[in-house]
């Protein structure tokens, strides 16, 4: 698409594996997720899911299998952490992992604000198509189902920040390209129609906190543990 020709939305990101595989590994090259993730996992993870499982089910020396389901794993970094605090109770785990397409979380306020980037029912002005709903799946829809289906759980997190100070500068880079292609789910972001664009860049600098020259965008994780209802409370 041509620097003159801002009339369509780019494609989605999901639509080209190896575009998402590259922007994916610049992002997290310039972010500090998984550091803070395995934080969280050796702080939090083991108290609140290994300690309890231990409690509910024992601790797997009668070698009883423990089944665990990944949704959406990606690379694996994450899940490996959380395996490897489960194996020092449950040596006997079967790890089945489901990939998907079309379903992603994070970057709230981004997706709320412009909830069809990344789809393929967006529309020029990048707002939401009634007429099929948005595939966002943020944390205020997930607590708001835990809630009403009154299922017990723990709320926890971390925050994530991405140095993104290329996406702002008036000089187009690989760099920025990758980090808006990622941050908007879109192939060539920096093609779109000029005030979507823009518009997309100031809500994205709204999340962001400046370190001296350089920009972070700032990402919270929302973690919940949530614990099977038992029968009773299901009646």
């Amino acid at each position: 698409m041509s620097k003159s020709d801002k009339s369509a939305m780019p494609r989605p990101l999901s639509e080209d594996l190896a575009h998402y595989t590259k922007a994916f590994k610049y992002i997290a090259s310039v972010g500090d997720y998984f550091e803070v993730a395995q934080k969280w996992t050796e702080e939090t993870f083991y108290g609140h899911v290994v300690e309890k499982l231990v409690t509910n089910l024992g601790d797997g020396t009668d070698g009883k299998l423990l089944r665990v389901l990944g949704i959406g794993s990606g690379s694996g970094e994450l899940e490996l952490g959380f395996l490897n605090k489960l194996l020092t109770k449950f040596p006997k785990i079967q790890n089945c992992v489901v990939e998907v397409t079309q379903y992603y979380t994070g970057y709230g306020k981004l997706w709320r604000t412009f909830p069809t980037l990344g789809c393929e029912t967006a529309s020029q002005d990048g707002s939401q198509d009634n007429s099929s709903p948005s595939h966002r799946i943020d944390a205020g829809y997930v607590r708001d189902a835990l809630r009403q289906l009154q299922i017990p759980n723990h709320e926890d997190g971390f925050a994530g920040n991405y140095k993104i100070t290329e996406c702002f500068s008036d000089e187009e880079s690989d760099e920025g390209n990758l980090a808006l292609d990622f941050l908007t789910h879109t192939i060539r972001f920096r093609d779109a129609p000029s005030d979507l664009f823009q518009q997309v860049l100031a809500c994205i600098k709204e999340s962001c906190v400046q370190r001296g020259d350089e920009r972070y965008f700032q990402s919270k994780n929302v973690c919940f543990v949530i614990t099977k209802p038992t029968e009773s409370a299901t009646q």
